[in-house]
């Protein structure tokens, strides 16, 4: 159970049914419950029990019990610890509030910047931190190797005694700003008030299809390390630039596995002020998305207050769960960016933003506090018929994704992996569709997974006006039993007013199946990639095939 510091201890004995009550020094307690004054209940863990009645208007005291699978009971009125008494269920907690959260206060996350060692997170906690952000780099087998900045962090121009780089000793590397990442994940679990763990992912193109692999790898690894040890809050799990999107897709795939799935959180978050492009990025593969934008402290400052703008008008459509900045030090910003509706500053400056959030009425949030989930894309009202073209037999389907209203595909560009002789072949990795207008002007290209392996080939479009994809093929090679399974080879797509069109990057292996073609009057605007993920040291064959959304002209 954990709180934040808005929770005054009332410690006080007056008779023998309240001195049975252990406190252990907290507001709440196990095997104890308050008389009446229920205000509402709701099924949720016991964990977020307290958290509930902060979000609850009214609510001053609180019960927890297992029945009907775990419901808590906000209850109204002026109470203290002495008014609780003792129950025979261990298993109960009840708690109270010292006062209410201000009215209209939103969640808010100080999120302490770059806090790379153990003594950095329990300084920052002090300062009043609920969230922390760290730096994770991996080994050359792409497993977690060490928390560190490297060179080039904002120590370079901290100032005061109230910057965490005071803490890390001025060092954006070395013992004073590193540690093991396993011992580091189990110490964020010790601190029961960290409500969101931030892990800057040191990843790079370089990198290649490690990225994959490393992502993939880290999901068990913070199971092990951080929810096994306790840890009640979510986690963000960021790259730098789409550049690297491989590494967060395989995370967020990796998530689903998780049996902490719901509290795993994926962002990409140097791109700038493009939301949109962000979130296109994201929706294939997860609903847990958040957006985050910004810079580094030191040098000239740029604004995002477009971005969060955006992401905070995102949210309540359901793209997107919450949104922060990033590296705001300077009071007049951070009311600036809260102002636009932000919902967490990433800061070295922990003690200055918890001070200018609490003035402008926002609470602290806590470890039971939701993330939303955002929501699926929605399928286009003018969808008539779905079309399935012959696929192989491995791998699943992506969510769908789509072209914006009064667009359709018009062309078409893949991703093939050239025969690599002896080694494991694919093939066909990933398609991409170019959305147009009816006049033939480009919009935008749509893809649900970007694949593994291989090269894009140049995009080839349906020519002029008015001609739009409708029909697919795919060339697949049948299964090769125990041998090098590649699945789809090559695709091909017909247009409504001209012939067929073929990008230039096919393999030869395999045969065409026969085409699937969309009614009269409609054409391709959205379409979902059966993929099968990586396989490791086993067989890959990347992209199995596809679906695609036939929507009216």
């Amino acid at each position: 159970m954990i709180f934040t510091e808005i929770f005054t201890i009332i410690i006080s004995c007056f008779g023998l049914v309240t001195c049975n009550i252990r406190w252990n020094g907290k507001n709440w307690a196990h095997g104890c419950d308050f008389r009446g004054n229920d205000l509402s209940n709701a099924r949720v863990p016991g964990h977020e029990c307290g958290g509930k009645c902060a979000q609850t208007n009214g609510c001053t005291h609180f019960t927890w019990k297992k029945f009907n699978g775990g419901t808590c009971w906000m209850k109204k009125g002026s109470v203290s610890k002495d008014n609780a008494f003792t129950i025979g269920d261990k298993s109960a907690v009840c708690g109270l509030l010292d006062r209410l959260p201000p009215k209209h206060g939103r969640p808010f996350y100080i999120i302490a910047h770059m806090a790379n060692s153990k003594a950095a997170v329990d300084w920052a906690v002090k300062q009043g931190a609920n969230a922390i952000e760290c730096d994770i780099h991996f080994d050359g087998n792409e497993k977690p190797s060490r928390i560190e900045h490297g060179p080039g962090c904002d120590c370079g121009c901290a100032q005061g005694n109230g910057h965490i780089c005071v803490v890390l000793q001025r060092q954006c590397a070395g013992p004073k700003a590193s540690e093991n990442p396993a011992a580091y994940m189990q110490h964020i679990a010790s601190h029961d008030g960290i409500a969101l763990y931030f892990l800057d992912s040191k990843v790079h193109t370089s990198m290649g299809e490690a990225l994959v692999k490393a992502g993939k790898a880290l999901i068990p690894f913070m199971d092990k390390n951080l929810f096994d040890h306790g840890y009640k809050g979510k986690v963000v799990i960021s790259s730098a630039s789409f550049s690297t999107f491989a590494y967060v897709q395989a995370a967020a795939i990796a998530a689903n596995y998780s049996r902490y799935a719901h509290r795993y959180f994926f962002t990409i978050d140097q791109e700038g002020e493009n939301y949109a492009g962000v979130m296109n990025k994201l929706t294939p593969y997860t609903n847990n998305r958040v957006y985050g934008t910004g810079q580094g402290a030191c040098g000239e400052v740029s604004n995002y207050y477009a971005a969060i703008k955006a992401a905070a008008a995102g949210k309540k459509h359901g793209e997107n769960g919450m949104n922060y900045i990033y590296t705001v030090d300077q009071k007049l910003a951070m009311q600036e960016y809260i102002n636009a509706g932000v919902e967490g500053i990433m800061t070295n400056q922990i003690a200055l933003a918890k001070t200018v959030a609490t003035s402008m009425g926002l609470r602290l949030a806590l470890p039971g506090d939701p993330i939303p989930i955002s929501r699926e894309r929605r399928k286009r009202h003018d969808v008539l018929q779905t079309v399935e073209p012959e696929s192989a037999p491995w791998g699943e389907f992506t969510n769908m994704v789509y072209c914006d209203a009064n667009t359709w595909a018009i062309g078409f560009r893949q991703r093939v992996e050239a025969s690599c002789g002896d080694c494991d072949d694919t093939a066909l990795n990933a398609l991409e569709l170019l959305c147009g207008k009816k006049d033939g002007t480009y919009v935008k290209s749509i893809s649900p997974h970007n694949g593994f392996w291989g090269d894009w080939s140049d995009a080839v479009r349906c020519p002029g006006r008015n001609n739009f994809l409708n029909g697919v093929s795919f060339k697949i090679e049948e299964s090769q039993e125990k041998g090098d399974d590649t699945a789809v080879n090559d695709g091909k797509f017909a247009c409504t007013r001209s012939s067929e069109i073929v990008a230039s990057n096919g393999t030869p292996r395999g045969s065409w199946k026969s085409m699937k073609n969309c009614p009269r009057s409609t054409a391709i605007c959205g379409f979902s990639l059966k993929i099968e993920n990586v396989q490791d040291e086993n067989d890959d064959t990347a992209a199995n095939g596809a679906k695609f959304d036939c929507c009216a002209l």
